[in-house]
């Protein structure tokens, strides 16, 4: 039966798992309380999860609805070049979208806004011409957004030259009760890739002048009570977050197929014993770096799951160490995709070895989860210090004079962590924080509403 919706969304995602992840999640929270929502992917992301989503196409939530549109590339394209990805669908899908929004007004559906992602902003003009209201969701923690806000500032104070690049080593504290931020960790830092850096600089300085002239509203995946002082940065910030799916039986929004044997092993291993290693869609490791692990859990001697992708390794065959799953078979478990926010949440779990990817961190975070911390670039390295020097729910690894984090570092700061008591109480009391939040009546659920009452109006 058609459901009868108070307000029309139109969601213009994009094919990163961290973006279209958690703009997934917001779908579900938009139609919980009666809005229609179109969410627009690439056709490639379509197909990929088409079997996962039978609620977008009506057939659970008549509010759900996925368009998939065409990215521009072919068949045979190579999709992990990111930045052909990028001005492929720059240059394709603004026409699309024009003409999907053009014939739902045609057709007498009132559009009430359309929410894009960062690197979908041209979404906004889209809107705009037409009369819609526009709103940006922001994937990314309060102190990236705080960075990307300051870029004239840190020009000026010759921290950063105009192409992002580092000019002395300075702490800067740009928002109040947070750590100040190295410039090791601004938002487009890349540590290893120049190139990269310089290109993600120039796009963000795009973003911003969208944040600051063209949004009337910036959808976050935080809560008010971690990042009380972020309101500052713009007046037009809507912390909605932890954005969880909270029903299991919704598409969560993942681009692979979860192994839910996992949680069947989950079941059986000792409340709070086990160490939960992932590091995102997107992280590559060195096959020694990958070999330090496997060996230091092992010593360790703690039952272990570990997502491994196949492609985790840089370029290089997923090889284990000799005679390693034979050892780590008897109390550890490996997959190559694993329910998130099911094994997060599972008694068992105890630690999470995270790459402090944003979503991660919230998603650990709503469920009281210590952090060991293995940043890989832009906003996980400020997270990582959040995590570490500021709300003290996990620890950091160190590495030794070749850049690796040795097998005796990993044990050593499993070993800690466990026996932190301080550290498992201050995650529980941000736990408790994230909850009241998403309540009803809680910062969240308020901001939320209000929301959909603005764009109502």
């Amino acid at each position: 039966m058609e459901q009868r919706a108070n307000a029309h969304v139109v969601i213009i995602s994009y094919p990163l798992q961290g973006h279209f992840g958690p703009l997934v999640k917001l779908s579900h929270l938009l139609a919980s309380h009666g809005v229609k929502v179109t969410f627009i992917s690439t056709e490639h992301i379509h197909k990929k999860v088409a079997s996962s989503m039978a609620e977008f196409r009506g057939e659970k939530n008549s509010l759900l609805r996925l368009v998939g549109m065409p990215d521009g590339l072919e068949d045979g394209d190579d999709r992990n070049d990111k930045g052909k990805l990028f001005m492929s669908i720059s240059r394709m899908m603004p026409g699309l979208c024009a003409e999907l929004l053009r014939s739902q007004l045609e057709k007498g559906d009132k559009i009430a806004c359309v929410v894009a992602v960062t690197p979908v902003c041209w979404a906004l003009d889209l809107a705009e011409k037409m009369g819609i209201k526009g709103a940006i969701f922001w994937c990314a923690a309060a102190g990236a957004l705080a960075s990307l806000i300051s870029i004239p500032k840190l020009i000026e104070a010759g921290i950063i030259n105009d192409e992002g690049l580092e000019l002395k080593n300075e702490k800067v504290e740009l928002l109040p009760n947070l750590p100040a931020m190295d410039s090791s960790e601004f938002l487009w830092s890349f540590p290893d890739d120049p190139t990269m850096q310089k290109n993600t600089f120039q796009f963000l300085c795009s973003v911003r002048r969208m944040l600051i002239m063209k949004a009337p509203w910036i959808i976050t995946n935080w809560f008010n009570e971690l990042h009380p002082s972020a309101s500052g940065l713009l007046p037009k910030i809507i912390p909605v977050g932890p954005l969880l799916t909270g029903n299991h039986d919704k598409f969560c929004g993942t681009f692979w197929s979860e192994d839910l044997t996992c949680l069947d092993w989950l079941d059986k291993q000792p409340e709070k014993s086990v160490i939960y290693i992932a590091f995102g869609s997107l992280a590559k490791l060195s096959k020694q770096q990958f070999h330090e692990i496997a060996h230091g859990l092992v010593l360790s001697g703690r039952p272990f799951l570990w997502v491994v992708r196949a492609d985790l390794l840089n370029d290089q065959v997923l090889i284990y160490p000799d005679g390693f799953l034979e050892r780590s078979s008897m109390f550890g478990k490996i997959v190559n995709w694993a329910p998130q926010e099911e094994v997060l949440a599972h008694p068992s779990t105890g630690c999470f070895v995270s790459h402090c990817g944003w979503n991660s961190v919230m998603e650990g975070m709503s469920v009281g989860v210590p952090f060991l911390c293995w940043p890989c670039f832009a906003d996980q390295l400020y997270a990582q210090t959040c995590i570490c020097d500021a709300w003290k729910i996990g620890l950091k690894f160190e590495k030794d004079k070749d850049g690796l984090i040795v097998r005796q570092e990993i044990k050593t700061k499993i070993t800690e962590l466990f026996s932190s008591d301080s550290i498992k109480e201050n995650a529980l009391k941000l736990r408790n924080m994230a909850r009241e939040s998403v309540s009803e009546g809680g910062t969240s659920s308020r901001f939320i509403k209000s929301f959909i009452e603005q764009i109502k109006s």
